[in-house]
């Protein structure tokens, strides 16, 4: 299973920098890295300053992968998995990228069960923290997504301010280890063998039903999980919308692509936010890829007991 570092932040915050340091002092061999970096720009600039560790390089230009470019991202990390060749991949996002939406790119049925995000690392530029109002929202749903933050350039600012920022992280994330850094220098410890205290496990349906809850990619914080529940058959359409209406809120996002007892030819694709309250349930285009189909649920600290109980009549009606 291919594992993946993702590392945010605003431009100018030291990610290219702390890439360069952890890839200069991780332990595995430079044949098992692939380095995938994304620039909102048409010239990737950071993949170019990169290019020279002489490992495997992908460049992702003209656009963030959080929107413009998320299927480049997607094919790129669907190939490279095939391949079998790479342990992990390391992707630095563009500066504005949105991680919910990168997250989301990341646990899509296409990458389910070959892939495994090993750490989703934010970089805070010190002596410019906070950012400036129009991209404050940015900054903090880029800490709230993090597991782990590294806080850069510590000698720019005193011991007071330091402690104030890291009060003002701990007031979107309170779950995230915050690693204090010089120059990108930080303690790369934190990607060999170190994870948060929960992790996600799936466990069966129910024995000899049609779908089960399988072990899956562990998302952003130490209580997060992403959840995949694979479907064997077609299932009934009531019992799929009475499901996503009874999603308890540990359920953030729901999403996947889904066959139909009354339209078993077609697939559908759907989404649901729960902040929205509605699912968007869309036909797959004729000629595409056929899809995995499967639920995926994302959530801060899912009951998987509550939630196979909520889904169990998926096995039955189909």
């Amino acid at each position: 299973m291919l594992e993946i570092v993702a590392i945010t932040g605003f431009l100018g915050s030291g990610k290219t920098t702390l890439l360069r340091h952890w890839l200069e002092q991780s332990p595995m061999q430079r044949e098992d890295n692939l380095l995938i970096i994304n620039d909102f720009g048409a010239v990737n600039v950071d993949a170019a300053s990169l290019a020279r560790h002489r490992m495997e390089l992908r460049s992702i230009a003209g656009g963030c992968v959080c929107c413009t470019s998320f299927a480049e991202l997607i094919r790129e990390l669907d190939a490279r998995a095939s391949e079998g060749r790479f342990a992990r991949a390391w992707l630095e996002t563009s500066g504005l990228a949105e991680p919910e939406e990168v997250l989301d790119h990341l646990t899509c049925p296409q990458l389910q069960g070959r892939l495994r995000i090993r750490r989703f690392v934010q970089v805070v530029d010190a002596p410019h923290f906070p950012s400036g109002w129009r991209h404050r929202a940015a900054e903090s749903q880029q800490l709230a997504f993090a597991d782990a933050i590294v806080i850069n350039k510590t000698d720019l600012v005193t011991p007071h301010r330091l402690a104030q920022i890291e009060e003002h992280i701990r007031h979107h994330n309170s779950h995230a280890e915050i690693l204090p850094a010089l120059r990108g220098r930080a303690d790369v410890s934190i990607l060999e063998g170190r994870r948060p205290a929960a992790h996600a496990h799936g466990h069966p349906l129910e024995p000899g039903g049609c779908c089960h809850l399988a072990e899956e990619t562990v998302p952003p914080g130490p209580d997060a999980k992403v959840v995949f529940m694979p479907l064997a058959k077609p299932v009934n359409r009531q019992s799929f919308h009475s499901c996503m209406e009874a999603l308890p809120d540990d359920v953030y996002r729901a999403k996947g692509h889904v066959r139909f007892a009354d339209a078993p030819g077609q697939i559908f694709t759907f989404q649901r936010v729960r902040r929205q309250h509605e699912t968007l349930v869309l036909p797959v285009e004729n000629g595409l890829p056929s899809p995995v189909e499967g639920l995926i649920f994302i959530g801060p600290a899912i009951d998987d007991a509550a939630l196979r109980q909520i889904c169990l009549p998926l096995a039955d009606t189909a």
